[in-house]
């Protein structure tokens, strides 16, 4: 049946921060460090904060005020006040839940949507985080069973972060926040230094330090005295049911996103859209348009390299819905400032420099509007990402015998000239080539890999050592690639991407960037309508003819221009390569200098000197690996 809209009223994008202290012969809660928490998180929250205090816990939050400013003061409670809540996100689906809940005799001080939360579990437990349809992390404490819960949302869009010392739990948005507690260990965990150093961000649960971990997406911590567990309570099914034509899926994906689109609207404060010239935010774009009448405000980056800019693009998207667009070039001179500024947000190393262009975007939205849309989640669902193509060619290249593969193909690659530009075709072809032989998962993460296992082992000093000959993949990799019940391996490699890639580093780049700026960052395409229909879609359909996210071009096709619908994908990335042989090169070589890296205890520095020089005489194409590097040397300054 038809979905029903409803529009939302969220209360506030903001961070939250806490600790439970499960001692025996506890004597109360010292509420200073979570005051100094929420002062450290101001930016996230700069227009209010609130905190609870009884004789186990302490919870403090800061509040960005969106919507419902004058109700929606955390922290918020149940009717006997023995359920309280603090939480950061948005629930899209609230007043239906909301009118249920009222039905049931429950009642409402507020209109916000931070209430439903304490009412919803009150009535269902902890079933009732899987009836939430939004992006949200909140801390629940239930004083009748002495328990708090830590819950995060479906897709990991927004953070949360725990440590478990001492007899107490400590939480927070964001990493930095809990190294304030002089108990918690800086000690690197040598798994995620070299998870990081494999594909350059580091995957939940782990973080960069031993003694912090992150709750998993779509699951809750749950932590009763000394007891602690963590559950999931949702997991993406896949059935294709029975199949349709294409005219069915385009027309439900036009529908879906319409609506997602629609909910996130609700503001009662300046909104706008990230355009970055791609599909995804270009779709965001068209549907907007059919709801607002007003001005809409769009911002896109570019840079002066063409070959990586797609501000031509944007600027055409721009000009066919007409919005006030904000075009902003990225230079190579606001590297040095930006990534100290982002490794000390994040916490942790990440050595994607689509950062940088992120936060530069969000600082120059947030001179206008306080809420952006974003394309985030449309390649995982829709499969856009080119190693899908790489991973249908290799099947068929594997027919190839294995002779003429090695002796001829591969020479004749190894031979192409090392070029700069965006993605280059020898720099695609080399490493397609060098996965061919390898099973489809491990291709996968092969083509993604940063650091080889042999690399990696020599880039770490002897008491970091993991494996010389480890897998590209780990055991969290393959134990998440059998949740899926499918047996399309297409299937599986988008939802890795999703689960992995996704929660690992784009969405916490995307929440990281934004709400620097006190920026809240929505994602229409990770609603979970959309999300379950995505995945009743056979993958034959998301990569046709070659052609990634086949069906949901298509179905953008009656919208957008056909440049758009038709272009290939680029990737959010920045000319890094070129710039660090030339107006980087002295700021990159001295983070990366022998003198400085003998200043950080996991590397060792003979193992980098090669990697900059044939970057610098132009043998390899190595600007991944120095990204990788200068970012972990950057994070290791700022924490230490």
């Amino acid at each position: 049946g038809k979905r029903l809209t409803y529009y939302s009223k969220p209360n506030t994008m903001c961070g939250i921060c806490g600790i439970y202290n499960f001692k025996e012969g506890n004597t109360g809660v010292s509420t200073e460090l979570v005051h100094r928490m929420m002062d450290a998180m101001t930016h996230r929250g700069p227009d209010d904060d609130g905190i609870h205090n009884d004789k186990f816990v302490s919870l403090g939050m800061r509040r960005l005020s969106i919507i419902d400013v004058a109700t929606g003061k955390q922290p918020i409670y149940n009717e006997r006040r023995d359920i309280c809540v603090v939480y950061n996100g948005e629930i899209y689906n609230y007043l239906p839940l909301m009118e249920n809940l009222k039905k049931k005799g429950h009642k409402f001080e507020t209109k916000s949507d931070t209430e439903v939360i304490v009412h919803l579990f009150e009535e269902f437990g902890t079933e009732s985080f899987s009836m939430l349809n939004g992006m949200f992390a909140f801390a629940l404490w239930d004083k009748r069973k002495q328990t708090l819960y830590l819950v995060r949302d479906r897709f990991g869009i927004k953070p949360l972060n725990y440590a478990v010392i001492n007899r107490k739990i400590i939480f927070g948005s964001e990493i930095h926040l809990l190294l304030l507690d002089p108990d918690i260990s800086k000690e690197i965990d040598p798994e995620a230094l070299d998870f990081y150093l494999a594909y350059y961000y580091i995957n939940a649960p782990r973080t960069i330090f031993k003694a912090i971990r992150k709750v998993p997406s779509a699951s809750y911590l749950m932590c009763t005295g000394g007891d602690i567990s963590i559950k999931r309570y949702w997991q993406l099914s896949c059935e294709y049911v029975e199949e349709k034509d294409e005219e069915f899926y385009t027309g439900k994906i036009r529908e879906l996103l319409n609506e997602s689109v629609k909910l996130q609207l609700q503001s009662e404060v300046p909104l706008g859209v990230f355009l970055s010239g791609g599909l995804d935010s270009a779709s965001i774009v068209a549907f907007m348009r059919k709801h607002v009448t007003g001005t809409i405000k769009t911002f896109s980056i570019g840079f002066d390299e063409k070959s990586y800019s797609e501000l031509t693009e944007a600027e055409s998207v721009a000009r066919m819905f007409e919005t006030d667009h904000h075009p902003i070039i990225l230079k190579p001179d606001h590297v040095p400032e930006h990534i100290p500024k982002m490794m000390r947000k994040w916490g942790e190393p990440n050595g994607d420099w689509s950062f940088i262009p992120n936060n530069l975007v969000s600082q120059e939205a947030k001179k206008l509007v306080t809420v952006i849309l974003r394309g985030d989640g449309g390649d995982e669902i829709f499969g856009g990402y080119p190693t899908y193509i790489a991973a249908r060619l290799a099947k068929y290249m594997r027919i190839v015998p294995k002779f003429i593969r090695n002796g001829i193909i591969k020479k004749m690659v190894h031979a192409l000239p090392v070029s700069d530009k965006r993605l280059s075709f020898d720099y695609k072809i080399k490493r397609f080539v060098e996965g061919i032989d390898l099973p489809p998962l491990q291709a996968h993460y092969f083509w993604k890999e940063i650091f080889p296992p042999s690399m990696r082992y020599d880039l770490v000093n002897q008491d970091y050592h993991i494996n010389r000959n480890g897998m590209m993949i780990n055991e969290d990799i393959l134990e998440t690639a059998s949740e899926l019940k499918t047996v399309n391996m297409g299937d599986t490699l988008t939802y890795l991407d999703m689960r992995i890639f996704n929660q690992g580093c784009t969405l916490p780049m995307s929440d990281i960037a934004s709400m620097a700026e006190s920026l809240e960052g929505r994602v229409p395409f990770l609603d979970n309508d959309l999300v379950d229909f995505a995945y009743t879609i056979p993958f034959k359909l998301k990569l046709k003819r070659m052609k990634t996210k086949y069906i949901f071009r298509e179905a953008m096709k009656e919208m957008l221009p056909p440049e758009i619908t038709r272009m290939k994908k680029k990737g959010f990335t920045i000319p890094a390569g070129g710039w660090i042989k030339k107006e980087l090169k002295s700021y990159v070589t001295d983070i990366l200098s022998q003198d400085n890296l003998r200043r950080i205890p996991f590397v060792n520095p003979g193992a980098v000197e090669p990697l900059l020089k044939d970057h610098f005489d132009g043998k390899k194409d190595n600007t991944r690996k120095i990204t990788c590097l200068v970012s972990l040397a950057v994070w290791y300054d700022c924490f230490n």
